[in-house]
């Protein structure tokens, strides 16, 4: 699978920040797998953060991210880039984490179809509301 990823017009800590997101996305479903985990060492070496102590805890993690954890990184960047174009390729780059595995999990399709509805009904910010309800009711389920 190609790396793609759009954050070339991103600052660097925004960079950082998408790529927390990614990972982040990754363990959704509870576990990463290794067609997730090449994808996503792909984009760390494309943006020389492979050696990065942050990002090789992440990756080294034997422990899946919280969805509360996922939540509070989302809210963050939403709420710091809150426009359309913005919103749309953090959509994209997190559908190409999921689907890197060829296996959508109920709880990452849940992800994408509540980032696809709000960027077809509703502003950008109005998303954080909508997936905190997600993640609550995600964190009863864990």
């Amino acid at each position: 699978m190609s790396v793609t990823m759009r954050p070339s017009t991103l600052e660097p800590h925004d960079q950082r920040s998408v790529l927390r997101l990614l990972i982040g996305a990754a363990w959704l479903d509870g576990d990463m797998q290794p067609e997730e985990r090449h994808y996503l060492q792909g984009l760390l070496e494309k943006y020389r953060l492979a050696t990065d102590p942050e990002f090789q805890d992440l990756m080294a993690r034997s422990l899946p991210i919280s969805p509360a954890v996922f939540e509070q990184w989302l809210s963050a960047y939403l709420r710091q880039h809150p426009r359309r174009e913005d919103v749309e390729s953090l959509l994209d780059q997190i559908s190409s984490v999921i689907y890197a595995d060829s296996l959508i999990d109920a709880r990452e399709a849940a992800v994408l179809c509540e980032i696809e509805q709000e960027l077809e009904h509703r502003p950008a910010l109005r998303l954080l509301d909508r997936l905190q309800t997600f993640f609550h009711h995600c964190l009863v389920m864990s």
